[in-house]
């Protein structure tokens, strides 16, 4: 479970995979995250999706405690989405276990 807290520069970092190797992400152009049942995306929070920096190692860096939408709670089936030009409608990878709070 990856937890998400509300207003705060944590980060986590997952990598793609396919067959067992990092997956070349450098084509992708958008990451999304349905969390309880809302997308957020990269086009419209760019800071908090970083999938350039480690592109050619499938590694994409989340801040998703930037995102003050998102609602406090708990999905354990957050769709990770990714975009790229042959891909308009994206590419589903799977699952992620996704907590949000807000520290006091």
């Amino acid at each position: 479970m990856y937890t998400v807290y509300k207003g705060r520069d944590n980060t986590f970092t997952i990598q793609l995979l396919e067959n067992d190797e990092p997956y070349d992400i450098s084509a992708i152009d958008k990451v999304g995250i349905i969390y309880k049942g809302t997308e957020y995306d990269s086009d419209v929070y760019p800071e908090s999706f970083d999938y350039t920096t480690g592109a050619s190692d499938g590694k994409i860096t989340f801040k998703l405690g930037a995102i003050s939408a998102l609602t406090e709670g708990r999905d354990s089936k957050s769709e990770l989405i990714t975009y790229d030009p042959t891909n308009t409608n994206g590419v589903y990878w799977g699952y992620l276990s996704i907590r949000v709070m807000t520290l006091s």
